[in-house]
């Protein structure tokens, strides 16, 4: 068993997603110059150390993980949805929906 805090201790942006070994979840961390910034971080779920981190443009509100080939998809703030190789957290690719507010 291990826990984990946000890296800027400002705490998590999403629930984590399991999958298989691996537990995916948004961050708040540590940007260009000490700023703030925001990424999808990959962790073993045996021990909680860091596999893989993919750099969000904005904070992620959303992650998901479905179709064949498996895809991650992560959402952010900024109405930008990605699509990610789980493995690698390589960016397949990423679109900016328009956001209409009511």
């Amino acid at each position: 068993r291990w826990q984990l805090r946000g890296e800027r201790g400002k705490g998590f942006s999403t629930p984590p997603l399991i999958d298989g070994d691996r537990v995916f979840i948004g961050d708040r961390v540590a940007g260009a110059g000490g700023g703030r910034g925001y990424a999808l971080r990959a962790l073993s779920a045996a021990d909680g150390s860091e596999q893989g981190r993919f750099a969000a443009p904005a904070e992620i509100l959303a992650v998901a993980l479905a179709g064949a080939p498996e895809t991650l998809f992560c959402c952010d703030e900024d109405g930008g949805t990605s699509a990610l190789e789980p493995a690698s957290l390589a960016e397949r690719w990423r679109h900016a929906l328009s956001l209409i507010h009511i």
